[in-house]
């Protein structure tokens, strides 16, 4: 991401180190807590209804996600998804990102990955962050990082074993954890160890809570508002 900071090893292993310190989040978590698990029992029940459809909407919506704003997200996964068939060249991909203004600097790079992945999308079934990453790293799927996998997985499965850390995620983290401002980015060896370090603290301080809850109500939080989620699958 332009003009943000990347962490490195080394600050990701001093963020884990100092972990506890989320728990200054306690009382803002628990503003949020009820109406995150309010929306998740309504987006598991859509998923009852239709794995498929919900599995195709998750990662339609995550890989849709870079740079580009949770509304407008929204939007361009519904699109994506109805017109599936019809998502013949990258040109036509990005054209329907930039739809509505939806589209952002990035729509170019997000058609490319979309079109390259698209026997992957649709033939999707069951996914996890693991298979996401490891289709990924074969080729077969295109902008699936570690963000967009974690994201696409645990909009599928909630209680999946990943943290996804967006800009609102990292500069909240960083502030809260170490006192520092910024934007910052994350991959890599990085990424695992804060993913691993957010994973301990969740299940430690919220026991048996679906990781994603924790994660969603944090980024609700460090951006202080709630969006609900539901429209994504409906």
């Amino acid at each position: 991401m332009a003009g943000a900071t990347t962490i490195s090893v080394k600050m990701a292993k001093a963020i884990a180190a100092e972990i506890n310190g989320l728990d200054r989040l306690f009382v803002d978590m628990n503003t949020y807590l009820p109406l995150v698990r309010a929306d998740l029992d309504q987006i598991l029940k859509l998923k009852k209804r239709s794995p498929t459809r919900h599995a195709l909407r998750s990662l339609l919506f995550a890989l849709a996600s870079p740079q580009n704003r949770f509304d407008s997200n929204v939007v361009v996964a519904r699109k994506l998804h109805g017109r599936l068939s019809e998502l013949d060249s990258v040109d036509t991909i990005c054209r329907l990102l930039m739809e509505d203004k939806c589209g952002t600097v990035s729509s170019g790079g997000v058609a490319r990955a979309i079109f390259h992945s698209l026997d992957y999308i649709r033939n999707v079934g069951h996914f996890d962050a693991v298979t996401l990453r490891q289709k990924q790293s074969q080729g077969i799927l295109m902008g699936g990082g570690m963000k967009v996998t974690a994201m696409a997985a645990h909009l599928y499965d909630p209680n999946d074993r990943c943290f996804t850390l967006d800009t609102h995620m990292l500069r909240g983290i960083v502030r809260t954890v170490l006192g520092l401002e910024g934007t910052w980015s994350v991959s890599g060896t990085a990424y695992s160890i804060l993913e691993n370090a957010l994973l301990e603290w969740s299940d430690s301080r919220y026991g048996a809570e679906y990781p994603f809850v924790i994660q969603w109500t944090m980024w609700c939080v460090f951006r202080g508002t709630f969006d609900s989620h539901v429209a994504i699958f409906n």
